[in-house]
């Protein structure tokens, strides 16, 4: 399995927050909402610090943003003469009115620390929690839709509101929360969304054995809005055959085998396998009622009835693509093949569909997923999907604002139900047509781009 590394050109990107030198309130322990103090001759040195700390760290900025109040303007200035980032004042970054509060001591008494728990609360001239979030979030909002990185010079206030974007916090938490004075805070935004492909027949046509220019335009798009590219296929894409499809579509992310096996960056972050109990009982059912069943390693195939395999190969491309082996071998404990999940093969798509139906009868503990054309079904441990797949890569990363997928066979269904948008190929399955949210047009019309530029 290889990783095609994109640079992070298009991964989730950072943004840092400083919080003001030391101000004469910090000194005189009184709060310091959106009164207008200046900063100590202390906390013009710890700003001029702080711009040397942010060189050493190697954080590369395109702006700084401050609030034009004074101790975070004078900060700022300090910073952008250090490192040669550019500033811009940036009236939502303006700390909190406290109202009744401003100017009083301590800053922590027990009193103001009760009425920071009240979110609603405008303390009699001042301005609301709610109404700061909302500037806040807006802002934050506004900076995640380019691609540029900015440092923020604000207030412990803002600070707050800014943890509370990224992260989940109590009532409690964020009350209590602070940073210290020209501190360097960073947090990442998650991902514009996830865009999940399907492979055969969503991707990859098949009547060229290729995948479109338009469907590969398509990628790019995504990836320019700061979508994370996931292939999400039935194949096993740790075989060489198929490492070619992975050097054109560059995922970040392979769902493999119809969600036994996900990689991330190039590292299994998921993993089921098919036990050789399991898989001695599967190709018995085959042997018994004539039925190719198996799978293909490193381009080799090890299934019973392995003719079925052949006469299909010959009658769709023309010629037999791999070596066949005897489906026994995947019960040597010595050749410790690893199997995650197998494959069906009938002569015609009714006994495909016939196969599969035994299978799951007298074989619960499994699931088979007929491909679009019926021409085979993949099997897969039961409870086991793609969705669920998807749900462990999301954990992985940290989380995504959206989720969209592609598919075009049974095998997809979970997913198109669990995404945010659910987008059936045209040639898509009935049953994967009725689980999207939308239906394109069909893969040698450019479905995958018309269906992005209608809705991106």
């Amino acid at each position: 399995m290889r990783y095609i590394s994109l640079k992070g050109k298009y991964m989730s990107k950072s943004i840092y927050f400083v919080r003001h030198g030391e101000s004469e309130w910090n000194v005189a322990d009184r709060i310091c909402g959106a009164t207008d103090i200046p900063l100590t001759e202390r906390g013009h040195q710890q700003a001029i610090d702080t711009g040397r700390e942010i060189l050493n760290l190697g954080i590369k900025a395109d702006k700084i943003l401050y609030s034009p109040l004074a101790r975070a303007a004078e900060t700022a200035r300090h910073i952008s003469e250090m490192t040669g980032i550019p500033m811009q004042a940036e009236p939502r970054l303006t700390e909190q009115n406290f109202g009744i509060w401003e100017g009083t001591s301590p800053r922590n008494a027990a009193e103001f620390r009760a009425a920071k728990r009240q979110f609603i609360n405008h303390y009699g001239s001042g301005e609301s929690m709610f109404r700061m979030a909302q500037r806040i979030y807006n802002l934050l909002d506004d900076l995640a839709e380019d691609d540029k990185t900015y440092i923020l010079v604000a207030h412990n206030g803002i600070a707050r509101v800014v943890k509370s974007y990224f992260e989940d916090m109590t009532n409690e938490e964020y009350a209590d929360f602070g940073v210290a004075n020209c501190s360097v805070n960073e947090w990442k935004y998650p991902a514009a969304g996830l865009a999940c492909f399907d492979l055969d027949m969503t991707l990859l046509d098949h009547s060229v054995m290729e995948i479109p220019a338009s469907s590969k335009k398509a990628l790019e798009i995504l990836r320019k809005k700061g979508y994370l590219i996931a292939l999400c296929t039935g194949r096993n894409m740790d075989n060489p055959a198929n490492h070619k499809y992975l050097d054109e579509i560059m995922p970040e992310a392979v769902v493999q085998n119809n969600g036994q096996k996900v990689t991330y960056k190039g590292r299994t972050i998921y993993e089921v396998r098919i036990d050789r109990e399991t898989i001695a009982r599967a190709l018995e059912l085959g042997k018994e009622h004539g039925f190719a069943i198996g799978v293909t390693l490193d381009d080799r195939g090890y299934f019973v009835h392995p003719e079925i395999n052949r006469e299909i190969e010959e009658r769709t491309i023309g010629k037999t693509t791999r070596e066949y082996c005897p489906a026994e071998w995947l019960l040597d404990e010595e050749k410790n093949l690893i199997v995650h999940s197998l494959v069906i093969h009938g002569r015609s798509a009714e006994e495909t569909e016939a196969a599969a139906k035994l299978v799951e009868e007298n074989m619960p503990d499994l699931k088979c997923m007929l491909f679009s054309s019926n021409t085979g079904a993949d099997v897969t441990v039961a409870g086991n999907s793609k969705a669920h797949a998807v749900e462990q890569l999301i954990k992985e990363v940290g989380g995504v604002r959206k989720v969209v997928a592609f598919g075009d066979s049974d095998n997809d269904v979970e997913l198109l139900e669990m995404a945010d948008l659910g987008i059936a190929m045209g040639n898509a399955s009935d049953t994967a047509k009725d689980a999207a949210d939308m239906v394109t047009e069909h893969i040698s019309d450019h479905g995958i781009l018309k269906a992005v530029q209608s809705w991106l």
